[in-house]
């Protein structure tokens, strides 16, 4: 007879032990940050990211153009707050299809310095060029700079389309955060 009494019971902590662990779960999920606020500079445009109105991450896009006019190096760089980490970024790039020279090619230069983390370097079916790195180690301890260089033909692109989207932690790991956003950068 004790054992109709001990299977409910154990069915029942069961299901309570399994709602608590959904419940951790969920306080342990990425905090979005707020949408970014956007100031351009001159060749540069900066993507501040806060949180309870304090600035937590900030990504800079800067641009020039060559001399000839068919090369644009750019770079992104992302700093954020003093006590975070930047574990994970994916940027991604495209010219417009309006534009008068859409088929336009992006080069990433290797980074150098500490030996970097794996790079994931692609072109997806719309023309977009996607850069991601899953896991920046130490090299997300600091502000990561990452240099490209737009090619194109005859004519350069009025404008390029960034996608921005970073993973950054608490140095002691108990806070996770999430931020992405889009800008078109005029060139």
């Amino acid at each position: 007879m004790r054992r109709r009494q001990f299977l409910p019971a154990v069915a029942l902590g069961t299901a309570a032990l399994s709602g608590c662990g959904r419940f951790a779960a969920t306080a342990s999920d990425p905090l979005t940050l707020s949408s970014a606020e956007t100031e351009v500079e001159d060749d540069e445009t900066h993507l501040s990211f806060r949180r309870d109105g304090d600035r937590l991450l900030v990504a800079s896009i800067r641009h020039d153009v060559d001399d000839d006019g068919r090369f644009h190096p750019f770079r992104v760089s992302a700093w954020h707050a003093e006590g975070t980490t930047l574990d994970r970024v994916r940027y991604r790039f495209a010219t417009l299809p309006g534009d008068p020279d859409h088929a336009s090619e992006v080069y990433l230069n290797a980074p150098g310095g500490r030996e970097f983390p794996e790079m994931r370097f692609r072109t997806d079916r719309s023309g977009r060029t996607i850069v991601e790195v899953d896991d920046l180690g130490s090299q997300g301890r600091g502000t990561l700079t990452t240099e490209f260089v737009l090619q194109t033909s005859d004519r350069p692109p009025r404008e390029l389309a960034v996608d921005v989207e970073f993973e950054l932690s608490d140095a002691d790991g108990e806070r996770a955060y999430e931020a992405a956003d889009s800008v078109l950068v005029e060139l």
